[in-house]
C-alpha cells in the first residue's frame, strides 16, 4: 500500500467529516494507520487520546490529544475488545458518528464515507 494523504482523502463539509471510499477501503483492510498515529489509554469515561500524531490521519478527521472516545454509532468504548467491536461494525458502514468527552463536555463528530 502507498502512502495515505489525509489532505486529499478527508474533508470537512459543514459538520460533517467526508473520508474518501478509497481510504475507507484501506482501512477496512489494515486500520494500522490510524491506530498507530494514536496513543490511547482505556479510562472509565472511554478511550483517552494521548497524543496525535501531526499530519495523520486521525488528525484529519478531527480526534485531538485529551479526547475522550465514548462511544461509535451507540457502541461505548473502553477496552481494546470495544474498539475490536467497534472496528467490525464499521467495515460496511458508510456513515458513523463518534461520541467524545472534549474539554468537559460532550460532541458527536460526524463521519461519511463517499
Amino acid at each position: 500500500m502507498g502512502k495515505i494523504n489525509p489532505a486529499k482523502e478527508i474533508k470537512r463539509e459543514g459538520s460533517v467529516v467526508r473520508i474518501s471510499k478509497s481510504l475507507a477501503e484501506r482501512l477496512k483492510v489494515d486500520n494500522l494507520s490510524i491506530m498507530s498515529s494514536v496513543a490511547v489509554k482505556p479510562t472509565p469515561e472511554g478511550v483517552k487520546i494521548v497524543a496525535v500524531d501531526q499530519g495523520s490521519i486521525a488528525q484529519s478527521m478531527g480526534i485531538a490529544p485529551n479526547d475522550t472516545l465514548q462511544t461509535v454509532n451507540g457502541l461505548k468504548l473502553g477496552s481494546k475488545e470495544d474498539m475490536n467491536a467497534v472496528y467490525e461494525s464499521l467495515k460496511n458502514s458508510s456513515d458513523f458518528e463518534i461520541t467524545v468527552l472534549r474539554s468537559g463536555k460532550t460532541e458527536t463528530l460526524r463521519y461519511q464515507i463517499r
